[in-house]
C-alpha cells in the first residue's frame, strides 16, 4: 500500500487540488441566488434633461449569469430611434467587469430582456438612459441570477477532471491506442481551435444575424417546438419562416448550450470548434481515401482546414451556414471520386456521397447548388462512365439516400416554396458578380494580404481571394507533371489527377474577374441570369475550387511517390513547402486579424429577437387593426383575449404573419377557427358571434411533414447500422 502511494503521489496530488476546484465551483452553484426587482417609481422622474438614472445597488457575484427584464411604456419621436437603453453597471460605473446585452426599449413592445455575465464580484446596479425626444414610463426592472449557468461550469469541470484522471489511470492503452495517425488529426484539432481561446468574439460581417438564429432557435426549443420550422419570437413577433428555407439543424448544438445560460460567444466558438473537428475528419478521409496513405491524409487535412477561404468564411464574414456547408464538401468528393474510380457498385461509396451531399444541403443549400457545378460537368466529361451500369447505379442509390436522409428538410423546402403566398426575390438582368472576381495576382498570392475583388464597391476589402498554399502547391506540382510528361517523361499522368486539376482550374476560372459572367447573363437571358446572381460574389465557388485543387496535390504527390521516379525529391520539397507556407499564412491571416479587430469583449443578440407583447404594428404604412374595437383584443404570448358580444362574425387581424400551418384555435377546446390572410400579409381570423374565451396562435405542421421526419429517422437508423456493420471509416 505504502509502495503503491508512494508511486502516485502526483496522481493524488492532482485529485486534491480537482476536489478543492470542484468544491469552489459546488458552493458558487448552491448559493442562493440574486432577484431584485426594481419598481417603476425609482424611475419616475425619468425626463429628456436627465439622462440617466440609476437604482439601488446590490451584490454581484463573481462569474454569475443574470437576466435583465423591463417592463415598460414608451414614446418617441424619432421613428428610427431607441428611446432609452438599460444595462447594470458595477464598481461605481464601471462596465468592464461586465459582459452584457444592453436593453434598446422601443415603443412598439413594452417587455424586452437580456443577459447580464459578470467577471468579477462587488456592488452594482441598474442604470437607465434615455434619449432626448422621448418619453417611457417604467412599470418595473428585475435582475435575476441564473445558477444553471455555475451548474454548467461544474459539471464540465467535473467531465474534463474525469478524462484526465481516466488518461492517467489507463496511461499504457492510451499510448498503444494514440498512433501518429491519430496524434497528427489531433494536433490539427487542436491547432484549429487556438484562434477561439481568446476571450472577445469574432465579429464577422454576418455573425450579428446567425447570432440571432441561434438564439430564435433556443426560443422555440425552450418552448417545446421540436424540429424548429418557424421562429414565432422573430421580428417582433410577427414569425418568420427561415428554418424551412435556411437549414439550421447545426445550430441546435448552440441553442441548447444558450438555454443553458452559456454566453453566446461561447455558443458561438463551440459551433466553430466542432465545424473544425467535421473538417479536419472529412477532409482526411477524404486524403487517405483517393490515396490509401494516411500521411496524405494529414497533408489534405492541414491543406483545407487551414485554407484561407475556410478561415475568412468563419473569422471575417461570420458565414455559419457556409462554414458549415464546407466541412462536408470533402464527403461529396470522396463518394464522387470513389464510385467513378472504382467502377464498381460499392454502397459504402453511394453513402458517403449522399451523406455529403444530405448535410451540405441542411447547412447552406447555395453550397450544394456551387457543388453540382463541378460536380455536372466531371459526370458529362465522363459520359461514357456515367451511363455504365454499375455507376449509374451507385449514383441512383446516393440520390435515393440522400433525399431518405434529408427528407425531413426538403419536402417542407419544396412544399412551402411552391406554395401559395410566397414571394421570391427577383434577379437582374446584368450580372453584378463579374466586378466581384479576383485578378491572377490575387489568386496566387499565398502570402496575405490579398484582399477585395475587381470593384471596392462590391467586396468587402477584408476578404482573402487566395486559393491556399495547399491549392497553389497543387496548381505548381500538376502543372509541373503534366509538362514534363509531355517533353519526353515516361511518367504517365492518370485521367483522375487531370479531371480533378482541370475541374480545379476551371472553378479559379470562374471565380477571377475574367470569366464573363456578364455576357452569360446577356446572352442567356434572365433566367441565367437569376441563377448566376444566386452567389451573390464569384469568391464562393473558391470553396469547391480550393478543394478540388487541393486534392489534386495529393494525388499529385500519390503518383510520384507510387511510380518511385528520381525526381522523388520534388515531391518532399513540395510536402516541406507546403507545410511550412500553410503555418506561415495562416500566422499572417490571424496576426493581420487580430491587430485590425475590435476587442470587443461583449457580444449581443440583436432586441429585433427579444419576445414582448405587442400594443400595435405597422405594416407598409397601414396599421394593421384587430377588429373595430382594439380594446377586445389583447395578445399574450401566443394568447388573445377575445369578447365578441356583437350579433355578427367579426374578423380580427392578428400581429402575426399568415404563414402556412399557422393555425388558430379555442386555447380550452382546441376547436380551430377560420383564417385568412389580410392586405397587409397579416393572420386574419373570423370570430363567431356570441363567442367569449382566448384564441392559442399555434404553428401545426402537416401530416405529410411528420411523414418525412419519420422517414428520416428510418434512413439514419438504416445508414448507422450499415456504418456498424462494414465499417466504412475503417475501410476507407
Amino acid at each position: 500500500m505504502r509502495d503503491f502511494i508512494k508511486g502516485k503521489i502526483i496522481f493524488f496530488i492532482l485529485i486534491f487540488i480537482e476536489l478543492v476546484a470542484l468544491l469552489i465551483c459546488g458552493r458558487r452553484a448552491l448559493r442562493e441566488p440574486v432577484v431584485i426587482e426594481f419598481a417603476g417609481e425609482q424611475f419616475a422622474d425619468i425626463s429628456e434633461e436627465k439622462t440617466a438614472v440609476v437604482g439601488d445597488s446590490f451584490a454581484i457575484h463573481s462569474g454569475a449569469a443574470y437576466e435583465l427584464r423591463a417592463y415598460y411604456k414608451a414614446e418617441v419621436t424619432d421613428d428610427s430611434a431607441a428611446p432609452c437603453k438599460i444595462s447594470m453597471y458595477a464598481d461605481d460605473g464601471e462596465y468592464s467587469e461586465l459582459k452584457q446585452n444592453e436593453l434598446s426599449l422601443n415603443p412598439a413592445r413594452n417587455y424586452v430582456y437580456g443577459r447580464v455575465y459578470s467577471e468579477g464580484s462587488g456592488n452594482g446596479g441598474v442604470v437607465v438612459r434615455l434619449f432626448p425626444g422621448s418619453r417611457i414610463d417604467i412599470e418595473r426592472i428585475t435582475v435575476t441570477e441564473r445558477p444553471v449557468w455555475q451548474w454548467v461550469k461544474l459539471i464540465l469541470l467535473l467531465l474534463l477532471f474525469a478524462l484526465v484522471d481516466l488518461a492517467l489511470v489507463m496511461e499504457t492503452k492510451v499510448w498503444k491506442w494514440l498512433d501518429w495517425n491519430k496524434a497528427g488529426i489531433i494536433l490539427i484539432m487542436a491547432l484549429s481551435a487556438v484562434p477561439l481561446l481568446i476571450n472577445y468574439n469574432y465579429m464577422g460581417h454576418d455573425l450579428w444575424y446567425h447570432g440571432i438564429r441561434i438564439d430564435l432557435v433556443a426560443k422555440e426549443l425552450a418552448d417545446g417546438n421540436f424540429p424548429v420550422r418557424l421562429y414565432s419570437h422573430a421580428y417582433n413577433g410577427f414569425g418568420y419562416a427561415g428554418p424551412i428555407f435556411y437549414g439550421d439543424v447545426m445550430l441546435y448544438l448552440p441553442a441548447v448550450l444558450y438555454n443553458l445560460m452559456i454566453p453566446m460567444e461561447i455558443c458561438i466558438k463551440v459551433l466553430i470548434f466542432v465545424s473544425n473537428i467535421i473538417t479536419v475528419l472529412t477532409s482526411y478521409y477524404l486524403g487517405k481515401g483517393i490515396t490509401r496513405k494516411p500521411v496524405l491524409g494529414l497533408v489534405c487535412s492541414i491543406a483545407y482546414t487551414f485554407s484561407p477561404y475556410r478561415l475568412i468564411c468563419i473569422y471575417n464574414r461570420g458565414a455559419v451556414g457556409e462554414y458549415l456547408a464546407l466541412a462536408f464538401l470533402p464527403l461529396i468528393a470522396l463518394g464522387m471520386y470513389m464510385i467513378y474510380e472504382t467502377q464498381e457498385f460499392d454502397l459504402k461509396n453511394s453513402v458517403i456521397l449522399a451523406a455529403g451531399v444530405g448535410c451540405t444541403l441542411m447547412c447552406h443549400v447555395l453550397s450544394v447548388e456551387l457543388a453540382m457545378i463541378p460536380m455536372v460537368l466531371g459526370a458529362l466529361i465522363l459520359w461514357k462512365k456515367t451511363i455504365k451500369k454499375e455507376i449509374f447505379k451507385s449514383l441512383s442509390c446516393a440520390v435515393l439516400i440522400c433525399i431518405g436522409f434529408a427528407a425531413w428538410y426538403i419536402v417542407p423546402f419544396l412544399h412551402t416554396m411552391f406554395g401559395p403566398g410566397v414571394k421570391a426575390f427577383g434577379a437582374e438582368t446584368e450580372a453584378p458578380i463579374q466586378e466581384t472576381g479576383a485578378y491572377l495576382i490575387q489568386l496566387l498570392n499565398p502570402f496575405f494580404p490579398s484582399f477585395g475583388g475587381a470593384s471596392p464597391n462590391t467586396m468587402k476589402g477584408d476578404m482573402s481571394m487566395s486559393l491556399g498554399m495547399g491549392a497553389i502547391c497543387g496548381l505548381v506540382l500538376v502543372s509541373y507533371m503534366l509538362l514534363d510528361s509531355k517533353i519526353g517523361s515516361k511518367r504517365r499522368v492518370s485521367g483522375s489527377l487531370k479531371l480533378v486539376f482541370g475541374l480545379g482550374c476551371f472553378g479559379a476560372f470562374m471565380t477571377s474577374i475574367y470569366f464573363p459572367w456578364d455576357y452569360i447573363s446577356r446572352v442567356f437571358g434572365n433566367h441565367i441570369a437569376k441563377l448566376v446572381n444566386e452567389c451573390q460574389f464569384s469568391c464562393r465557388h473558391l470553396g469547391a475550387t480550393v478543394l478540388l485543387l487541393v486534392m489534386a496535390f495529393v494525388l499529385a504527390i500519390n503518383e510520384l511517390v507510387d511510380n518511385e521516379m528520381p525526381v522523388k525529391e520534388i515531391y518532399k520539397g513540395a510536402v516541406v513547402a507546403f507545410v511550412v507556407g500553410s503555418v506561415i499564412t495562416t500566422c499572417l491571416f490571424f496576426n493581420g486579424y487580430f491587430s485590425e479587430i475590435d476587442a470587443n469583449r461583449s457580444y449581443s443578440v440583436s432586441d429585433s429577437s427579444a419576445d414582448y407583447i405587442y400594443n400595435y404594428f405597422s405594416i407598409e404604412g397601414e396599421t394593421a387593426g384587430v377588429g373595430d374595437d382594439k380594446a377586445d383584443l389583447a395578445l399574450n404570448a401566443g394568447i388573445a383575449e377575445v369578447d365578441n358580444s356583437s350579433g355578427t362574425e367579426v374578423s380580427y387581424t392578428l400581429p402575426v404573419y399568415a404563414f402556412l400551418n399557422i393555425r388558430v384555435e379555442d386555447a380550452d377546446s382546441k376547436v380551430a377557427f377560420a383564417t385568412s390572410k389580410d392586405k397587409s400579409g397579416m393572420l386574419s381570423v373570423k370570430i363567431p358571434a356570441g363567442y367569449k374565451g382566448k384564441l392559442a396562435v399555434v404553428y401545426k405542421e402537416p401530416l405529410l411533414w411528420r411523414i418525412c421526419e419519420l422517414i428520416t429517422i428510418l434512413t439514419c437508423i438504416t445508414v448507422a447500422i450499415f456504418i456498424k456493420k462494414k465499417r466504412i471509416v475503417e475501410s476507407v
